[in-house]
C-alpha cells in the first residue's frame, strides 16, 4: 500500500522504511510481509486440502430416471493451517507493537504496545498504565482514531483490529481454532429441464445434486470451506485464508493511518521537493 499523502513511509516492498530519516520502521515492514506470505502459504496449503478432501458417488434417484451425485468429506483441515494462520496473526499484530516502539524518540521500551480497546475507558486504563509512554502526540492521537469506539473519520482503517487483537489473543494459549471443512453445493450447469436439485446435510458433512437423466449432459460441482471455529470470536462464515488475509491488510493500514499523520519538518518538506538545505 502506499500513502496518499504525508509521510513517506509506506508498508510496501518499493517505499522506504525510514520517516524523515528518524524512525527506523525495518522491522515493522518486515513483520506485515512476512505475514503476507504466511497468507500465500495458507491459501495453499487449503487449495491442496480441498481437492482431497472429499469423496464423490452416483447412485440412482428417489425416482426411476432420477440421478443423484454425492460428495462427503472424508478429511478435516490439516493441523498446519491452524498453525500458519498463528504465525500470521502474531506477525501483524506484532507489526503494530513494533511501531509504536519505533516511534519513541529514547528507542523502544518494556510494556509499550498498541493499545486495541473496545471502550474508552478501558483504552484510558491501558494508557495510563504506560502503553504509549513517549510516543508522539500526533501518532496518540491517530491510535486512539483507530479504536473500536472511536468517531473519527480515520476509524476505517482500524475496523479489523479488534479481530486482529482477539485472535492474537487466543492464539496466545492455543492455537486458533479451525472448523471442521463445510461441504456445500457450488454450481450445476446443463438442461434446464433436468430439474437439477441441490441438498445439504445440516452439519455440511454432505453434499448432493439430484437431476433428471437423458436430458443432456449435467454437470455439477462442490465446494469445500474452512472456516474459524464458533470459539475463535471471529465473524460467523468467514473463510479462514480469506479472512486472514484481509485482517493482515487491515494491520498495514493501521501502520500507514499512524505513519500518514506525522507532521513533515521543514527539512523533510525540502527534500521531498528536491530542495537544497539552507
Amino acid at each position: 500500500m502506499r500513502p496518499s499523502g504525508g509521510s513517506s513511509v509506506s508498508v510496501s516492498n518499493d517505499a522506504s522504511p525510514i520517516i524523515d530519516g528518524m524512525a527506523d520502521l525495518r522491522p515493522v515492514h518486515a513483520r506485515i510481509e512476512r505475514a503476507h506470505h504466511h497468507v500465500a502459504d495458507l491459501e495453499r496449503l487449503l487449495s491442496n486440502y480441498s481437492g482431497r478432501s472429499f469423496q464423490r458417488s452416483m447412485r440412482a434417484g428417489s425416482v426411476p430416471d432420477r440421478i443423484v451425485e454425492r460428495a462427503e468429506l472424508v478429511e478435516d483441515p490439516p493441523i498446519e493451517a491452524a498453525m500458519v494462520v498463528s504465525d500470521a496473526v502474531h506477525q501483524a499484530r506484532a507489526a503494530l507493537d513494533n511501531l509504536v516502539n519505533a516511534l519513541r524518540p529514547d528507542g523502544a521500551a518494556s510494556g509499550v504496545f498498541f493499545p486495541i480497546r473496545a471502550t474508552p475507558e478501558s483504552y484510558a486504563e491501558a494508557v495510563s498504565a504506560g502503553a504509549l509512554r513517549g510516543v508522539p502526540e500526533w501518532a496518540r492521537e491517530t491510535i486512539v482514531a483507530l479504536q473500536p469506539f472511536s468517531i473519527d473519520v480515520r476509524r476505517w482503517a482500524g475496523r479489523e483490529l479488534p479481530n486482529l487483537h482477539e485472535l492474537a489473543r487466543l492464539d496466545r494459549h492455543r492455537l486458533p481454532p479451525i472448523h471442521a471443512a463445510l461441504l456445500a453445493p457450488d454450481y450445476a450447469s446443463g438442461d434446464t429441464q433436468a430439474r437439477i436439485e441441490a441438498r445439504l446435510d445440516p452439519a455440511r458433512r454432505w453434499a448432493e445434486w439430484e437431476y433428471d437423466a437423458g436430458r443432456g449432459p449435467v454437470t455439477v460441482a462442490f465446494r469445500v470451506e474452512v472456516q474459524f471455529g464458533p470459539d475463535s470470536r471471529q465473524p460467523d462464515g468467514v473463510e479462514v485464508a480469506g479472512w486472514t488475509a484481509y485482517l493482515i491488510r487491515g494491520a498495514a493500514a493501521a501502520v500507514d493511518m499512524v505513519c500518514e499523520s506525522r507532521p513533515l519538518r521543514l527539512e523533510a518538506v525540502r527534500r521531498l521537493a528536491g530542495d537544497p538545505p539552507p
